[in-house]
């Protein structure tokens, strides 16, 4: 039975989670992981781009994966030509980015460099591609208020982070990229969760 055991809302049925509700948790399971990764490799418990590191970047670009189906489905970035090119673009940057993730959490060699070159590169530029999203989304008027406002900080990570190291080095850019993709994704994907989307 794919059913759970969550009382309704008026009722007390046993009530279905939709497609954006699964998402949503899955998202919100994922976010937490890559800032777990940074730190447990920053402090020299696992080893950077090893098994380990590999294996929760896969649960964390997962997460983010289903948060960009979940933004594609709820139509938060429009329903027009503009929106669906943007949300496949960022769906496409993900599904490199968890090869990427893949391969690292399974050593599989990779014999076509060039592979590896542009799922690697995928993974900054995901992040930095929620800057488009954001402005979509701003732009379709599907969401408003801080909803939006977590695509933009989401957006940020990267560039902000690279600016903590010039400040702070290594362990000031691996503090500011977890709380700045950790935070807005959380909340990006328990919006999604509620399935709130398309009203809000």
């Amino acid at each position: 039975m794919d059913q759970v055991a969550r009382p309704g809302l008026h009722d007390g049925s046993i009530e279905t989670p939709s497609p954006l509700d699964r998402l949503g948790r899955a998202g919100m399971i994922g976010a937490p992981m890559i800032g777990l990764a940074l730190l447990l490799s920053k402090f020299g418990y696992i080893r950077n781009t090893g098994q380990v590191d590999g294996l929760l970047s896969t649960i964390y670009i997962g997460g983010f994966l289903c948060t960009a189906i979940g933004l594609r489905i709820a139509g938060v970035t429009g329903r027009d030509k503009v929106g669906t090119v943007v949300s496949g673009i960022q769906i496409a940057g993900l599904v490199l980015a968890i090869v990427w993730a893949l391969l690292t959490a399974v050593r599989i060699p990779v014999f076509f460099e060039p592979l590896w070159v542009i799922t690697d590169l995928a993974w900054p530029f995901s992040h930095l591609f929620m800057l488009v999203v954001g402005i979509t989304a701003w732009r379709a008027r599907i969401w408003t208020g801080q909803p939006i406002l977590m695509l933009f900080v989401c957006g940020s990570a990267v560039p902000m982070a690279m600016g903590a190291r010039q400040l702070s080095g290594d362990l000031g850019a691996v503090i500011v990229f977890a709380v700045l993709t950790t935070t807005p994704l959380i909340l990006i994907a328990r919006k999604i969760s509620l399935g709130r989307s398309v009203h809000a």
